[in-house]
């Protein structure tokens, strides 16, 4: 896998949020590789509850009905730059998601946090 500096730091803060553990990094500074499998079984649910818990602080906010509070943590460009990085490291990136395969950050549900935000 490709490596990006600016694309790894969001990838490793998702897979920590996902599994709950924290990342190993070498004596480079750059995490360990994360096997495909992983990044395969990645949702769109997944990315948009990590989404949420970036600008809101809770994972499980929801975008239906819209809520009366603002967005505290981050800001719109903030999460579609998090959107690109996911993107990046995503295996069938240029497929976009349909049928449970292809890019998950291409979906209704990420798409719906980040019009929420901004």
């Amino acid at each position: 896998m490709s490596y990006k500096k600016e694309h790894q730091a969001c990838l490793c803060c998702f897979i920590e949020f996902q599994y709950g553990f924290s990342v190993e990094f070498d004596s480079r500074g750059r995490a360990t590789s994360f096997t495909r499998r992983a990044l395969l079984d990645t949702r769109p649910n997944d990315i948009q509850r990590f989404m949420a818990f970036c600008a809101f602080g809770d994972p499980d906010y929801s975008v239906h009905p819209p809520a009366n509070h603002r967005p505290t943590h981050c800001r719109s460009s903030t999460l579609e730059a998090m959107k690109r990085a996911l993107s990046y490291y995503v295996p069938h990136r240029a497929v976009p998601w349909c049928n449970n395969q292809g890019n998950p950050t291409c979906s209704a549900p990420v798409n719906d946090i980040v019009k929420e935000v901004k």
